[in-house]
């Protein structure tokens, strides 16, 4: 239901003494009020072509007065242009007098309450005519001067259903206010009664014109429609300087929202003299074209997009903070890792040089894997045993021990070697010769790292070489004391 829409109002000043007349048959069964009324596009620069912003929907409106046996007609119509506003025109003719009033408009909103609007028009010749007289005399007026003119209006839509309108009207493009240029000030007050079976909604308007030759009309009017805005009444009175006009009118109009809607109105007003009185009646059809909720739906579609976009700036937004914090976990973990690392590397530094200061222990750290040789000097078995010297042994491996600490996943591969001389014939019962015999010894130390330093046996790889890789001839002491040796290869 739109609360309110904008009059496109034609104030062409009628062939007769109620010269503010709308050629709309609503505005007529108001009293003549015409800048808050809202609904028709009846001449809308000629009232307030702010309020034309208002409309929803396409409108072509045809109207026809008459007043004794002259008739006049109107046309007009209404555009809107998406959310640049409504753009129209109205089209006034008199057939008794051959003369016609053209004038378009264009009504921009300015926010949620203010709508701004503006209409050029052109007076095909002078509106000579002898109006009726309250007094019984016939006296020559000339209403609008031919030629063209501009209309400024500005509307504002206030809570609770109030609404104010003021408008400059038919002003001469030499800017000078001339007769017939008029202010227009309007008020208006408006309600829906949703949960009222009978009354659907009322309004309450009233108005003021003040003409530049120094003259001042008023008009006030009430309408109620029923039965959901399918029926409407209306009542008014107009005030000019003739004396008080009274007014009653009557709308029949569909509600199909959605789809095309027609209103009819029709409207009286008695104009009275001191000895007799006239009537003015005035028929109006108005056909509206396209949905009137669809600016309702486009500006829920609007909200609903807003917030989804909203949303999904903030789920955005709430990935980026988990992100950053766990970018900054990351970072303090890598932090934590480079310093254990650094920590380990410097262990193992010292571990290393610690190793190499053992007597009788060389070792050589080529990044892939780490040699370490014990010569007899460090482990010195006796000829023909297997069993770790003690104690001097025992203490070498304790040390080769605390280095493999530092690492705990490497892999440690011992190879014994031994000299060419044959094993004793005491010991051959036991060794039946040196490779068997260099086997046993690495089984040995390994037993020794496992069970005694709890080296998982799993890491821990041994190799009997015996007499078969010497570095030295075996045919000097010193150089089978060189052969005599045990090789630690630690892989990562």
């Amino acid at each position: 239901m739109l609360r309110a829409l904008s009059p496109f109002i034609l104030l062409t000043l009628s062939v007769f003494a109620y010269e503010d007349v709308s050629f709309s048959a609503r505005t007529l069964g108001m009293g003549g009020v015409q800048t808050i009324l809202s609904g028709d596009v009846m001449a809308s620069t000629a009232a307030n072509p702010a309020l034309s912003a208002r409309l929803r929907r396409g409108q072509i409106v045809l109207s026809g007065a008459v007043y004794q046996s002259n008739i006049n007609w109107t046309t007009g119509f209404s555009i809107p242009v998406k959310s640049k506003g409504n753009v129209g025109g109205t089209l006034l003719y008199f057939p008794d007098v051959n003369e016609s009033d053209l004038r378009l408009f264009w009504a921009i909103p300015l926010g949620q309450f203010f709508n701004l609007g503006a209409g050029i028009g052109n007076h095909s010749s002078n509106y000579q005519y002898y109006p009726f007289s309250r007094s019984g005399n016939l006296a020559y007026q000339n209403r609008n001067e031919e030629g063209s003119f501009f209309s400024v209006g500005l509307s504002c839509s206030a809570p609770k259903g109030f609404n104010f309108g003021v408008a400059i009207r038919d002003a001469g493009f030499n800017l000078k206010f001339a007769p017939p240029t008029t202010v227009n000030v309007g008020f208006g007050w408006g309600a829906e009664f949703l949960s009222t079976p009978l009354l659907s909604s009322v309004l309450l308007v009233t108005e003021g014109r003040f003409i530049t030759d120094g003259s001042i009309e008023f008009s006030i009017g009430a309408e109620g429609f029923m039965f959901d805005e399918t029926f409407g009444l209306r009542a008014g009175l107009n005030y000019d300087q003739d004396g008080i006009s009274p007014a009653l009118g009557a709308s029949l109009r569909t509600h199909r929202i959605e789809k095309t809607d027609f209103k009819l109105h029709y409207g009286l007003s008695v104009i009275s003299s001191l000895d007799s009185a006239s009537t003015l009646h005035q028929l109006s059809v108005n056909v509206l074209f396209g949905d009137a909720r669809k600016a309702e739906k486009d500006s829920i579609i609007a909200a609903q997009t807003e917030r989804a976009r909203k949303l999904k700036e903030q789920t955005l937004a709430r990935e980026i903070e988990e992100l950053q914090e766990q970018i900054e976990i990351l970072s303090e973990e890598r932090s934590a890792l480079e310093r254990e690392r650094a920590d380990i590397e410097r262990l193992r530094a010292e571990a290393l040089f610690g190793l190499e200061r053992i007597g009788g222990v060389n070792v050589i750290d080529d990044s892939a894997t780490i040699r370490i040789n014990l010569t007899e000097t460090a482990v010195k078995f006796e000829p023909g045993s297997a069993e770790i010297p003690y104690p001097a042994g025992y203490r070498t491996l304790d040390k080769v021990a605390g280095f493999f600490s530092h690492y705990p996943t490497a892999v440690i591969l011992i190879r014994c070697h031994t000299d060419n001389l044959p094993v004793s014939e005491e010991f051959t019962d036991k060794y039946s010769n040196n490779t068997a015999l260099s086997r046993a010894r690495a089984n040995a130390i390994k037993g020794y790292l496992v069970d005694v330093k709890g080296i998982s046996s799993a890491r821990i790889k041994t190799e009997g070489v015996g007499d078969s890789e010497p570095v030295q001839d075996n045919e000097t002491a010193e150089g089978r004391a060189a052969n005599r040796r045990v090789e630690l290869l630690v892989t990562e």
